[in-house]
């Protein structure tokens, strides 16, 4: 099969890149590339079904300096291609999910099947070109951890809630957040209960509290970027979730087979503004 190209980037300033891993017109995952005076950093690595992203990173950034990945989490359609790359990072609190999902050979080619919108050409070149990563290595990143790059450089900021180990990653030079699932405009928390929903907008406020009101946010499957007033809707949506206004939220639909909303209907939408949190109704006390 002749090679494909499922891999567009366009520049966010002189240090930032914003990558884009594709495989339909519906459904994209956005990776960060920064780039430092020693150093090189991808912040996500897909899902990695097509291979080639450090060759498509090096055709930007160039092939001199080592080039590191830290993922946001350890989730199947973050940590694809890490083994590709010289370092890969986690919190740890993900690795759990590592040998069952995130890093399974099922998994990954069962959501293809989804994010490729059933097709057929894009599920075959898989098959040839997808990176085989169950043995990838990562080492711990936490809460408040700096990446050096050179002339820039990187933090960590704890955000559990989409996952355990969910982390948040803010360049403080160039006023850039990449947040992968724990704050999108559609942000799944379907395990929490009255007092998680709360928490986490706790979580999302300290967030804001480091990155300043004049950051720039980009999510792991936005093609275009957020401002925080988009992160203030999701901790308001949640806070909406916490106090039981939720009688009116309509039913939920993942597009992945085993995630389809069952008999009761208990997956939810709860808007607020341009976000909505994903939530399990049988979580949540009305009156709480």
């Amino acid at each position: 099969m002749k090679k494909l190209n499922y891999y567009s980037h366009e520049k966010f300033s002189d240090r930032v890149y914003i990558f884009t891993e594709g495989y339909s017109s519906e459904f994209r995952f956005t990776l960060g590339v920064v780039v430092g005076e020693r150093k090189v950093l991808v912040i996500d690595a897909g899902l990695g079904m097509c291979g080639g992203l450090r060759q498509y990173v090096e055709s930007i950034a160039g092939k001199e300096k080592p080039i590191i990945c830290c993922c946001t989490h350890g989730h199947v359609d973050h940590v694809g291609s890490a083994i590709e790359f010289d370092e890969a990072y986690l919190n740890e609190r993900d690795f759990e999910v590592l040998p069952g999902f995130g890093l399974y050979e099922p998994t990954r080619f069962g959501d293809l099947t989804a994010f490729s919108c059933d097709s057929y050409e894009t599920q075959w070149y898989a098959i040839e070109h997808y990176v085989q990563n169950k043995e990838t290595k990562f080492k711990n990143i936490d809460d408040g951890d700096v990446i050096d790059l050179g002339g820039v450089q990187v933090e960590a900021i704890r955000m559990p809630g989409h996952s355990k180990g969910s982390l948040a990653y803010y360049v403080r030079e160039e006023k850039v957040c990449f947040t992968g699932d724990a704050v999108n405009i559609q942000t799944h928390l379907k395990r929490f209960d009255n007092v998680g929903m709360r928490e986490y907008a706790e979580i999302i406020e300290r967030m804001i509290d480091i990155t300043g009101e004049d950051c720039t946010i980009f999510s792991g499957h936005m093609a275009l970027p957020q401002t925080v007033a988009s992160a203030r809707n999701l901790a308001a949506a949640c806070r909406e979730i916490a106090d039981g206004r939720i009688e009116e939220d309509p039913p939920a639909e993942m597009i992945f087979k085993n995630q389809k909303n069952g008999g009761e209907r208990d997956y939810r939408f709860h808007y607020h503004g341009n976000t909505c949190v994903i939530y399990n109704r049988k979580n949540i006390s009305v009156g709480a």
